[in-house]
């Protein structure tokens, strides 16, 4: 019997597949990118956006202060698809010592879903060389039209060593963005502003070295260029009316629970699941703190939207996005499921528009808990759907809470209506005896038992 061996090839459609076939939005795209940037070091992350009102005019560049590349690591590591070097190297370099966030070896390839033609500069603090790598993927697309099968890996990507760059004097990478796939209005780079603040959980700083995200948006039609970058801040819990917090030490999860005898939430201490220890923060809003929050972030356009999950204090995949419709993306997304509860006990139940629940994983304590690739849901595995079931309970021992608040709100409220109809029925009474005692008062007094009709009835 005569054997051979076949090697796996790759298609040129590759880069459709891996790029925007995977990554949902235009926005995941920018905040994959982004994670790269907390991946090499960075403390800080400038995103500009210029003329992005015209496809053929626009650019966006996104710069950051990390460690940056060498030509080899360009050729070994950025140039290679599903590269290795996260999952052997779990930390970054000192003295961040960040957990990274990448490992599939994918996420750079948002960078097509941006645009046709992307420059990457990059430079490293004990080198002079700022190395630039140009993608041009209508040269791929081209190939993609042809008649001849051409394979993804056959296709080569300009690489050069160039003398200065305005923004890369220490080190960083920097990605220049043009011919872009979508143009970008105010309505879309509000709206990447309001993700991005939720990128880097409200609660923790990421070390002492801190990691700050900037962006800038041209403003059209003035002659000077006058905007600045606005660094992307997160302080929407000071709002909320209410913090409910489960933790966990080396043995027990904790979990709430609502005590029926005393009326108090109690902290109940239980075996770690087998989902892994967690972290859970809700912070509800009633209403008139919601109005509150409203008004301090219509500028911002942030949302009470539920919870987000945090892994190593990063956000992994969101359960609820919101946004308008006019924005081009999904308009509701409701991963965990919470909304959808409600249908049978709408008045019962709380909303995802009524909290911001942060959960706090880390890679190394619940590595069953992993999102997909495409960053918009998490792999569906007995361990994810015993942790919803776990966030679940939680929701139920505060909707239990809230349901007493309201019963002992409408207790009071009745027995307060009570006291105001014994009162109508005091002056009722008091009328009476007056004109009992002066039946010359009875034609005054007679349009008064009508007004205190209307008051008893409303």
């Amino acid at each position: 019997m005569n054997s051979e061996y076949f090697n796996w090839e790759f298609d040129v459609n590759t880069f459709k597949l891996i790029g925007s076939g995977l990554i949902s939005d235009k926005f995941t795209a920018i905040i994959e990118l982004v994670k790269n940037s907390y991946d090499a070091n960075a403390t800080e992350v400038r995103i500009d956006f210029t003329n992005t009102l015209s496809i053929d005019k626009g650019v966006i560049t996104i710069a950051d202060n990390g460690i940056g590349m060498s030509k080899k690591d360009i050729a070994t590591k950025w140039m290679r698809i599903g590269t290795n070097s996260k999952r052997t190297d779990t930390h970054t370099p000192a003295p961040f010592n960040r957990v990274f966030l990448g490992e599939k070896g994918i996420g750079r390839f948002a960078i097509e879903k941006i645009s046709d033609h992307i420059v990457m500069r990059s430079k490293q603090s004990d080198s002079n060389d700022i190395h630039q790598l140009t993608v041009d993927w209508s040269v791929y697309e081209k190939e993609n039209n042809s008649t001849k099968p051409t394979l993804f890996t056959s296709i080569g990507n300009k690489y050069e060593n160039i003398d200065k760059d305005e923004f890369l004097i220490q080190n960083g990478t920097k990605l220049y963005f043009t011919k872009l796939k979508d143009l970008w209005t105010d309505k879309d780079i509000i709206r990447l502003k309001r993700e991005l603040a939720k990128l880097v959980s409200p609660l923790n700083k990421i070390n002492k070295y801190g990691f700050k995200i900037f962006v800038k948006a041209q403003i059209d039609n003035v002659l000077f260029d006058i905007s600045d970058y606005e660094e992307v801040i997160n302080q929407s819990l000071s709002y909320a009316s209410n913090v409910y917090t489960v933790s966990f030490d080396n043995n027990n999860q904790e979990e709430l629970h609502f005590n029926d005898d005393t009326k108090k939430m109690d902290i109940l201490h239980t075996e770690i699941r087998n989902f892994g220890p967690v972290k859970v923060h809700i912070f509800h809003f009633n209403s008139d703190d919601k109005r509150k929050f409203k008004i301090a972030y219509k500028a911002k356009e942030l949302k009470i939207d539920g919870f987000k999950i945090y892994r190593d204090s990063i956000l992994a995949t969101p359960f609820v996005e919101t946004a308008s419709v006019d924005v081009g993306v999904d308009s509701y997304r409701d991963v965990l499921g919470i909304d959808k509860r409600r249908w049978s006990n709408f008045f019962g139940k709380i909303s995802s528009h009524d909290f911001i629940g942060i959960i706090e994983i880390t890679k190394k304590d619940n590595p069953k808990i992993k999102d997909l690739t495409n960053r918009q849901d998490f792999e569906d595995t007995d361990e994810y759907r015993e942790f919803k079931d776990f966030i679940f309970e939680q929701i139920k021992q505060i909707e239990a809470k809230l349901q007493y608040e309201k019963e002992l709100l409408k207790q009071n409220k009745l027995s307060q209506i009570g006291e105001a109809q014994d009162e109508v029925q005091g002056i009722r009474e008091q009328l009476d005896s007056l004109i009992e005692r002066d039946t010359s008062l009875k034609e005054n007094i007679e349009p008064m038992y009508s007004y205190l009709k209307n008051i008893d009835n409303a």
